[in-house]
């Protein structure tokens, strides 16, 4: 591979230096992102000169805003307390339910509620009203959680869910092909669930 050219060098330095700084974020108390944020800036710093000004130009700044926009649906909806809203909404439906009708409105809830929300911001929002709606009805909230995080990572198009963004802005895969791998995806697990699932969750106890 040859001898390590001088700006390797200041390249290698740079990551040492970013991963002190994340490995010691509890002691400083700095956000990590920090870290992600200036470390490409010490690249271009005069005396580093790692990175020039072609690379600069060459950056897709249009992919960059499609992702932050789709990646803050979730803020808003949580600012403007859509969470609450959606409890007080559907939680009366869900106490009227057998055990398999109660997952599988939970599993179809949170899957529809990816194309507003976030995974994380669902989770803020209606995670605690549904556990303690389990306790009420003496449900076990720990398939309820299992049937949330799945449903959760139920998505159909590629902005729902960051890896899928991040292919999709780059032309990796297309749009008909992604929401036709994840129907079929989302079929099977969602045939598991009521099935394999729940059966499982009644033999070891849980339901």
């Amino acid at each position: 591979m040859g001898s390590i050219e001088q700006k390797e060098k200041k390249i290698l330095m740079v990551l040492l230096l970013f991963m002190v700084y994340l490995l010691t974020e509890s002691y400083h108390g700095f956000p990590m992102l920090y870290g992600f944020i200036i470390a490409p800036f010490i690249m271009y710093f005069p005396g580093i000169d790692v990175g020039e000004s072609e690379d600069l130009k060459q950056i897709n700044y249009s992919v960059m805003l499609f992702m932050t926009a789709c990646m803050t649906i979730g803020n808003v909806a949580a600012y403007v307390e859509i969470g609450p809203f959606i409890s007080a909404m559907l939680l009366p439906y869900l106490q009227n339910t057998s055990i398999n009708g109660f997952f599988a409105l939970i599993w179809i809830i949170i899957a529809f509620l990816n194309l507003l929300m976030t995974p994380m911001a669902e989770f803020a929002a209606l995670g605690a009203p549904i556990a303690q709606l389990c306790v009420d009805l003496g449900i076990n909230p720990y398939p309820m959680i299992y049937t949330f995080i799945q449903g959760g990572a139920t998505v159909i198009f590629p902005y729902e869910y960051t890896m899928g963004l991040v292919a999709f802005s780059f032309g990796i895969i297309k749009m008909k092909d992604f929401v036709k791998v994840m129907i079929v995806k989302n079929i099977i697990c969602f045939v598991f669930l009521m099935t394999a699932g729940i059966t499982y969750w009644k033999l070891i106890g849980l339901l």
